[in-house]
């Protein structure tokens, strides 16, 4: 995916109902997009204020449910939200 990626946050994600956290996580990655903002993993740290460890947790939770795209990159891992329309809104 290309870094010149540019997404708008989808109102979608509260009708999921995920936690706190994970929807906040998304709504971080989506406003680094639309700001123009490399999505990289430094970027969303430098400006999430709970523990690295739970970031980790709650980006998994969103490429589990292909909420957002993990695309490695050399020396760096960026996040991409993806359409609501590719989104698993159930898990198995």
């Amino acid at each position: 995916m290309s870094e010149h990626f540019h997404a708008h946050m989808d109102r979608n994600i509260f009708k999921l109902n995920l936690p706190v956290e994970v929807t906040s996580a998304y709504i971080l990655v989506a406003s680094l997009v639309e700001q123009n903002i490399r999505p990289s993993m430094e970027e969303i740290k430098s400006r999430w204020t709970k523990s690295e460890g739970e970031l980790d947790q709650v980006l998994g939770e969103l490429a589990k449910r292909n909420i957002i795209k993990i695309s490695n990159v050399p020396e760096d891992t960026l996040y991409y939200p993806n359409p609501s329309s590719l989104w698993r809104w159930k898990l198995d």
